[in-house]
């Protein structure tokens, strides 16, 4: 306060990721699991005891294996090693709860939200890279106690140079997850190609029904970006997975800021009125 009588209180809250971040694991050699048969132990840890009630977690894609927690492990840094090897996310949702994302896409048209200043929900500023920033043509992936896997593009290093990416101390049941891993990733990056990194969208200068749409977005979900670089040339469409979600909000406006992470390969959904179509 001031001393003519102003007073101002501020409000500072965290979510429960903060308490995860305080706990530690107990010591010990799990069973080969799911990633997220494993992250449902850390939570079912006597350190840990997290309600099964809040807890949103997928199965996973990928294995962990029997490396040895130690002593004083710390449990939100073990879960989140355990959602890279699953190139997943794991956050705490809009109902408090735990969740837990793996590398499965999930797209439908009654879900999937579309943003295009044309076609979809508009939005006020998006940042496009279109370079080296996410070009990796040399993928170098290693579980603890496992070999290393190496997946190269040699058309892409001969064009472009070396450009590598090294993801070590990751949790994998076997050597063969850390081949395919590597090949993945370096498919998805060994080429420059229009990336949407993050959108800025007008909250307050929506209708409810977008609105409404925008705030039902989760971290995790799959969006549609429709773009035109200036205003020159075609409409680029591109999905990506939103790995942020930020609300700047005063007495006049409110805006929302989408971070994604580039999905390339969108499965198709036998049925679906825009992904089921051949």
């Amino acid at each position: 306060y001031t001393v003519d009588g102003d007073s101002i209180a501020d409000a500072v809250a965290k979510d429960v990721t903060s308490f995860f971040s305080k706990q530690v694991l107990t010591a010990g050699t799990p069973v080969a699991q799911t990633t997220g048969e494993r992250i449902n132990a850390v939570l079912d840890d006597p350190e840990v005891d997290w309600s099964p009630t809040l807890r949103d977690i997928d199965t996973g894609t990928r294995n962990t294996g029997t490396q040895e927690i130690a002593e004083n492990t710390n449990a939100f840094n073990y879960i989140n090693k355990v959602a890279e090897t699953e190139q997943g996310i794991f956050f705490v949702d809009k109902q408090g709860r735990a969740s837990f994302r793996d590398a499965t896409i999930e797209v439908s048209a009654d879900t999937t939200v579309t943003f295009g200043q044309s076609t979809g929900i508009p939005y006020s500023g998006i940042q496009v890279t279109f370079g080296s920033e996410l070009l990796y043509n040399e993928v170098v992936i290693a579980n603890v106690g496992g070999g290393t896997a190496t997946a190269s593009d040699l058309d892409s290093q001969g064009t472009y140079g070396i450009r590598n990416l090294t993801i070590t101390d990751l949790l994998g049941d076997d050597d063969q997850q850390s081949v395919d891993l590597a090949l993945e990733l370096v498919e998805q990056y060994s080429e420059p190609e229009f990336r949407v990194e993050n959108l800025v969208v007008d909250l307050h200068a929506l209708d409810e029904a977008d609105q409404n749409a925008v705030l039902g977005i989760e971290l995790g979900d799959v969006s549609e970006i429709i773009f035109r670089p200036n205003n020159i040339g075609d409409d680029i469409l591109r999905f990506g997975r939103v790995i942020s979600i930020q609300h700047d909000v005063n007495t006049e406006v409110h805006i929302v800021r989408l971070s994604f992470q580039e999905v390339k390969n969108i499965p198709f959904v036998l049925g679906d009125t825009k992904f089921g179509i051949l």
